[in-house]
């Protein structure tokens, strides 16, 4: 070794004294932490949501600080759902809510940012925390409203010229709620989460209300006529006739029964009874169907199958014990949830 290598050596800075100076910026201990303060500052809760993460490594901590960000519009989408269906009251038929579909998901998972400047690591577990801004939010929202909203605008102008067809005005009036429903969805999100409004949802809204006030309307200017004499049974057609006009008067129906009908709809029931004696007593069975048409010309609405009810009556030894046992059974008959389904496309029942 040469001499002026040996003075630098011993005159240059030690080792000991440059770890020193770096300990300051980290060397020798832990990095220090990102300054919160000055993050929280940057990331007020008026303009951002803000999430904080934890885990052991880096990554775990920045997914665990994003899963917290979505977790809390989950929650405020949630809390306003329950409070609106809570406090719901008034005329129930132009509660729009009722022919919607709502979740309360947070859908816009990459627009979370993490914050590279508040991640830290030290002894082993790692801290992160994530932002999501609400101005962002709100100019994706209101593209993704506008870019929606002539489905709905077309599909609402149709319903309102439906005239007097009450099935074209149910699907027109279906195509337009279900074209309102993302609407709704994207209009709450922002006033929840982000916090204001979008041009046009107002209007949107007032027009949804109005469709629904007119399809209570329409409903409730409908009269059906039930016609159960082709069952050949007095009982059985009174029976099934009363639990008829009861399950839709549930479903916001006006029903009555007759033999003819000069207006609106008719619903004629259809079935032969059966009755049997067998070696395991007296059986009797009706696969009950029935037909839903236009009083004036007689055109089919939609062709009604009750079989699943499984409408039957049993007795060991007696005939007319076992069809009083079919009577009694379609007498207690459930009818609203086989009527919904079958009529839902066919008249604008709620969801």
């Amino acid at each position: 070794m040469s001499p002026r290598t040996l003075r630098q050596i011993v005159t240059g800075p030690s080792l000991l004294g440059l770890c020193a100076f770096a300990t300051l910026s980290g060397c020798g201990g832990a990095a220090p932490g990102p300054d919160m303060e000055a993050l929280k500052g940057r990331y007020s809760e008026r303009t951002y949501i803000v999430g904080h993460g934890s885990g052991p490594t880096e990554a775990e901590a920045k997914a665990d600080a994003r899963s917290q960000v979505a977790n809390q519009i989950s929650a405020s989408l949630k809390a306003d759902l329950q409070v609106t269906t809570s406090e719901s009251s008034g005329d129930t038929d132009v509660k729009v809510s009722r022919f919607i579909q709502e979740t309360s998901d947070f859908d816009r998972a990459e627009m979370i940012k993490v914050v590279r400047k508040a991640s830290h690591c030290a002894e082993g577990q790692c801290t992160a925390m994530a932002v999501l801004s609400r101005g962002d939010y709100l100019d994706t929202l209101a593209e993704d409203y506008a870019d929606q909203r002539p489905n709905f605008t077309e599909a609402a102008t149709a319903a309102e010229r439906g005239g007097e067809d009450i099935t074209r005005f149910t699907r027109n009036f279906r195509a337009a709620m279900n074209a309102y429903s993302p609407l709704a969805r994207i209009a709450r999100r922002a006033k929840v989460v982000a916090g204001g409004g979008i041009d046009g949802m107002e209007a949107d809204d007032r027009r949804a209300r109005s469709l629904v006030a007119m399809r209570a309307s329409k409903l409730g200017a409908l009269k059906i006529t039930i016609n159960a004499g082709g069952l050949a049974n007095a009982k059985v057609e009174a029976a099934l006739e009363q639990r008829l006009i009861s399950a839709m008067s549930q479903l916001g129906l006006s029903a009555a029964s007759g033999a003819k009908c000069s207006e609106g709809l008719s619903l004629v029931l259809s079935g032969a009874i059966d009755c049997a004696q067998g070696t395991l007593g007296s059986r009797c069975s009706l696969p009950l169907t029935a037909r839903l048409a236009e009083c004036d010309s007689g055109t089919e609405i939609a062709p009604l199958d009750f079989r699943a009810l499984k409408l039957k009556g049993a007795h060991p030894k007696r005939m007319d014990l076992a069809l009083a046992a079919l009577i009694d059974k379609a007498g207690k008959a459930q009818l609203v949830d086989p009527l919904k389904q079958q009529l839902h496309a066919v008249l604008p029942l709620e969801n």
